[in-house]
């Protein structure tokens, strides 16, 4: 059989990963040791992994998740009254499949948002369609919708996703185009889908927040009837970042400024005294200070032959630079 052609009809059916892993079965001749239910199980697993991966990347991409959040990087140990139990229960996704609500309450710093997009990231992992909004954008665009035709077609795609998270309600009153868009979408997604809202205020004030009487009973109705409560409470997480990992976000701790040190220097060394020769001010050298220079000028000439015989050592033990230019002339 030949190659060429079968990859070529693998790319052609739109099984790159399968061709891949052909590609590497050839270029690695294990191809031959494996029999027909071995090779295709290794090519569907290729594929199928391969499919796996471009799904949850485009999954990510249409969410547009504001924090790059994983469930697995959770902070369980800050104070914040996050019970482990109830949110592992919330990572299995059992709530999602039910279509129940989640809302997540609490002051500003608590990871509120984080959680939220953490959840999401989950979603996507589950082969669900997630999508990211801030209420106060999200409410600022279906209102200039209104103008130029997309605000049915912003509805729409916001009540098929499987998960749509509001990011920041709450933030400021509501007023009549935004009351009447938010009981549109949750009327949309009531029993047919699950949205995650964050808010700082408690669910017990948001009566007061969508302000007309009657459109905040039936929007309540809608999200607090079926919905499951993270109600979180204690210090700011951005107040103290611990100095190992922190939530969401993994970094190298800053390294202490080092004080800059005076510089010491070291006493120099008086030159020993030496019986001037007569030769241009060149010192005598005695018997024990000629041996090492002489060995030196032997390295020097087995490195250097063609170089003039004209050297200058500096002697560290007496600090004095001594001329060999007399050694060389007495050879």
């Amino acid at each position: 059989m030949l190659t060429h052609p079968t990859l070529a009809q693998l790319e052609e059916l739109g099984l790159s990963g399968m061709a891949k892993a052909f590609a590497d079965l050839l270029a690695s001749g294990d191809a031959a040791g494996l029999t027909l239910t071995e090779g295709l199980g290794l090519l569907l697993d290729r594929e199928t992994s391969e499919r796996r991966d471009k799904r949850l990347k485009a999954r990510l991409k249409y969410a547009n998740l504001r924090h790059q959040a994983v469930v697995e990087d959770v902070d369980y140990k800050h104070p914040r009254k996050l019970d482990r139990a109830v949110f592992q229960n919330l990572i299995a996704g059992d709530w999602i499949g039910a279509h129940d609500n989640l809302i997540i309450s609490g002051k500003t710093g608590l990871g509120k948002s984080w959680l939220a997009c953490a959840l999401g990231h989950k979603a996507c992992r589950d082969n669900r369609s997630v999508l990211y909004q801030r209420a106060p954008k999200l409410f600022g665009d279906l209102a200039l919708a209104r103008g130029d035709g997309r605000h049915a077609r912003l509805l729409k795609a916001l009540s098929r996703v499987d998960v749509l998270i509001l990011d920041d309600f709450g933030l400021g009153p509501l007023d009549a185009p935004a009351r009447q868009d938010l009981l549109e979408i949750v009327e949309e997604r009531y029993g047919r889908r699950s949205t995650i809202i964050t808010s700082q205020p408690p669910v017990d004030a948001w009566h007061d927040l969508i302000g007309e009487p009657t459109y905040a009973d039936a929007i309540l109705d809608r999200i607090v009837h079926n919905a499951h409560r993270i109600e979180l409470d204690g210090e700011t997480i951005r107040k103290k970042p611990r100095a190992g990992r922190k939530e969401g976000v993994r970094f190298m701790p800053l390294p202490k400024r080092r004080t800059p040190q005076p510089i010491q220097h070291r006493p120099v060394l008086a030159a020993p005294k030496a019986k001037p020769c007569g030769r241009r001010g060149a010192p005598a050298l005695t018997a024990a200070a000629r041996a090492p220079l002489q060995k030196g000028r032997a390295g020097m000439k087995k490195r250097f032959p063609a170089e003039p015989r004209n050297w200058t050592f500096a002697c560290p033990s007496t600090q004095l630079c001594l001329s060999l230019t007399a050694l060389a002339k007495e050879d």
